[in-house]
């Protein structure tokens, strides 16, 4: 595939552009990639799809049209299919530093971007279902099959698939006639971490905002701010729990008492947080969110005892 680089507009390199306008860029952190560049023999780059702090995310063509894909981890559980897998991992070899690629199926826009097509910012109650369903499958299969936790679970990160994968061949057939204008949506990603529990759902609600962690003093985010929120929505924390913690005593007496100065929100709770939903169903999804929302990591419920919730698998009024 060839590619002109003729009738189109030269940017004054003064111009700050895209990742060039984080505060912390700096000139050879990313590869200077090209529209029609081809690395690892293969893959030949078509066009630029996002970029984030840590990389940029190109569209490319697979040359030589491989549909191998090494297989790893028990491909029989349900959440198996649902998990993004590496189709390649190469490095690109550069003076001051190796560049490290993750090849990935294409994929459509993630669920932040979906929820907020919705005019009234709000999925509806299948598509919820549907798409916590299948991250709690992802979620049990990392914890149970490959001992992995995911720390960053939000609405950014769930991405969907294409039903149909040659909705991209307008993409890579060189049949353009006319310049696109415009910024596509950013794409971060954040790789697992190996830990020893498997019960770190609390990402899934804090990732909504539930906790912003502002500093009344003017100070931005702090610790103190974020863990006032948490006792505000759940209590205080256990003693136990307390004994167990390093940093325990910044913030609480030897007996448990909160001693940071600022004070715990008092219109924080549970039953405050969800504004659309009343009586029996209200109720439900509280014990959902309660489920989760422990002090305690032995004491949320994992994965797999979500996708048994009552709220994933009853009608709501």
């Amino acid at each position: 595939m060839r590619f002109s680089n003729t009738g189109f507009k030269t940017i004054n390199a003064s111009e700050v552009l895209e990742e060039e306008q984080f505060a912390d860029f700096n000139m050879g952190q990313y590869y200077p990639v090209n529209i029609g560049e081809t690395f690892n023999s293969k893959y030949q780059v078509v066009g630029k799809l996002g970029f984030g702090v840590i990389s940029t995310v190109w569209l490319a063509r697979d040359l030589k049209a491989s549909t191998c894909v090494p297989e790893g981890g028990n491909s029989s559980h349900p959440g198996y299919g649902h998990v993004r897998k590496a189709l390649g991992i190469f490095t690109i070899p550069r003076a001051g530093g190796d560049h490290y690629c993750l090849v990935q199926k294409p994929t459509r826009e993630s669920f932040r971007d979906l929820l907020y097509r919705n005019p009234i910012l709000r999925f509806t109650e299948e598509l919820l279902k549907a798409g916590l369903k299948q991250v709690f499958l992802v979620l049990d299969y990392l914890h149970t099959e490959c001992q992995l936790v995911h720390t960053d679970i939000k609405g950014d990160n769930i991405l969907q698939e294409f039903e149909d994968i040659s909705i991209l061949d307008a993409f890579t057939k060189p049949k353009w006639t006319t310049l696109l204008h415009g910024n596509l949506s950013a794409t971060h990603r954040s790789l697992p971490q190996i830990t020893t529990k498997a019960h770190q759902i609390w990402d899934l609600f804090e990732g909504r905002h539930m906790f912003y962690g502002n500093d009344p003093v003017g100070k931005g985010y702090s610790t103190r701010a974020h863990l006032a929120e948490v006792i505000g929505m759940l209590g205080p924390p256990p003693m136990d729990l307390l004994g167990r913690g390093i940093r325990s005593h910044e913030f609480f007496a030897e007996d448990g008492a909160w001693k940071a100065e600022v004070d715990v929100p008092q219109d924080t709770s549970l039953e405050r947080s969800d504004e659309f939903l009343e009586g029996k169903n209200k109720e439900i999804v509280l014990v959902f969110m309660r489920g989760m929302l422990q002090w305690r990591l032995e004491d949320r419920k994992t994965a797999k005892e979500l996708l048994e919730d009552p709220l994933l698998n009853d009608q709501i009024d």
